[in-house]
């Protein structure tokens, strides 16, 4: 796709030629750099481990050597997509819209010393609050306090432009991330009152003068 928010189109909507059938193949390698751990906690917590990755990535006639960090997670069970409240963001105009993001999800590396992540969703008053974790120098702690505030493209508030995370992890250590968001690839899931969309953002981090590639992700939920 020369533009991946396309999918936030419906399919009938989207122009001729939107996409084009390509092969992919993957041969890459994850190497381990911590032990696996148990995230957030309770029924929705899941496994998270950073490592390394090496190797290929060819899509049609297009190749690129990978070498970076990443981090890989596992969870079970089925999936709730609506937001908390029930309440879905009606499409009658781009404000509307907008109070559809519910739910914020990061995944960070800044190399093998350094990586994070965790989740943040709409609270009362409207702010992004959760928890998280922090691997420093080979040690995994909880991020126990995790706000994030986030700056939407003007002309379409369901994409995401710019976050910024502030965190204390378990022994009262700070940290601001500030992220740009270089693509954003929507994931649209059906709902019986609407559609939640899983917005994937590929994203540039930037904390204490290092620099970390990751994931910036936000659900919307639009009403029908």
């Amino acid at each position: 796709m020369d533009d991946p928010t396309v999918m936030l189109a419906a399919s009938k909507d989207r122009p001729a030629g939107w996409y084009r059938p390509v092969q992919l193949d993957m041969e890459v390698a994850f190497d381990a750099i911590s032990e696996p751990h148990y995230a957030v906690g309770g029924a929705q917590g899941h496994f998270e481990q950073t490592g390394r990755v090496t190797g290929t990535i060819r899509l049609g006639d297009e190749q690129w050597d990978v070498n970076g960090y990443g981090v890989r997670d596992k969870s079970w069970g089925p999936r709730t997509w609506q937001a908390p409240s029930g309440k879905a963001a009606k499409t009658s105009g781009p404000a509307a819209v907008e109070q559809g993001c519910f739910l914020n999800w990061f995944s960070m590396n800044f190399g093998a010393d350094l990586a994070l992540g965790g989740a943040c969703g709409r609270t009362a008053d409207d702010t992004f609050r959760g928890k998280g974790w922090i691997q420093r120098d080979g040690q995994t702690l909880d991020l126990e306090e995790v706000t994030m505030t986030t700056t939407y493209d003007p002309t379409n508030p369901l994409l995401h432009e710019s976050v910024q995370l502030r965190a204390t992890d378990s022994t009262g250590a700070t940290i601001v991330v500030d992220g740009t968001v270089l693509a954003v690839c929507p994931t649209k899931i059906p709902r019986r009152d609407g559609v939640t969309f899983v917005n994937e953002g590929l994203a540039r981090f930037e904390t204490d003068g290092r620099v970390g590639f990751g994931i910036s992700e936000h659900w919307h939920a639009v009403a029908r």
